[in-house]
């Protein structure tokens, strides 16, 4: 007969946790330079002003109308595959859940994206979010964005720096 062993919850989830965590370090540079690449291509409508953080304005403005953020989410969304094409208002549906997840588990912005009272909306919700707010952050931390004032929403200074840090390294 076999020998099995048996494994408490904690000594499972300590394995569990190393094993994630090791797929983020060999994961996020890769997510890292493809936020850059991303970026790049959307670079003339950083520096034209076309895509950048929200505004109160744009709070006014908002019945009917995608405003900029909304529009980089988009692009995020349709970039990286997160959800079928118009489901954001009505029901969503994730076209792959395992982005959704990568995405996730390696942007330097979902920790914040999560916490920030956007509790309740689908993983690939929160992956787009997540996914805009990395590309606004290494677009302001190249200077292709520089923020309006101190109206215009933009991620905070501590996610640029990181950004810029994390995709030197």
């Amino acid at each position: 007969m076999k020998k099995t062993t048996h494994k408490t919850w904690n000594v499972t989830r300590a394995a569990a946790r190393a094993a994630f965590e090791a797929l983020v370090v060999q994961f996020r540079p890769l997510y890292l330079a493809e936020v850059a690449r991303l970026a790049e291509t959307l670079r003339p409508k950083f520096e034209s002003g076309e895509l950048r953080g929200y505004t109160d304005e744009d709070d006014d403005a908002r019945v009917g109308q995608a405003v900029p953020m909304d529009r980089l989410e988009d692009l995020c969304n349709e970039h990286f595959g997160l959800q079928a094409p118009g489901t954001f208002e009505g029901g969503i549906v994730d076209r792959d859940p395992v982005t959704a997840e990568l995405v996730l588990a390696a942007s330097p912005s979902a920790e914040d994206v999560i916490n920030d009272g956007n509790r309740g909306h689908a993983r690939s919700t929160l992956a787009m979010f997540a996914a805009a707010r990395d590309v606004l952050a290494f677009a302001i931390a190249r200077g292709w964005r520089k923020p309006r004032s101190d109206e215009e929403w933009t991620p905070g200074l501590a996610a640029i720096l990181k950004m810029a840090q994390e995709v030197r390294s």
